[in-house]
């Protein structure tokens, strides 16, 4: 997964919750949580990452998705 905006790949494996007309992929393990899902309908999706590393930390973002 390559975010254009901020130019970056995330290559961490993502287990694949649910797939039809959304795409819901997560991975989890002692200290994060990371989720994506996809709206193929609208090539709309969403990522987040909830973690804990001795700071209060997480992200969220939205975007369009580009099919490559």
């Amino acid at each position: 997964m390559y975010d254009h905006e901020i130019k970056v790949t995330y290559s961490e494996k993502l287990d694949i919750i649910l797939e039809n007309s959304q795409l819901v992929a997560m991975y989890s393990d002692s200290s994060k949580i990371k989720t994506l899902v996809i709206d193929r309908l609208n090539s709309y999706g969403t990522y987040s990452i909830s973690y804990t590393d001795g700071y209060a930390h997480g992200q969220y973002g939205t975007g369009e998705c580009i099919l490559q």
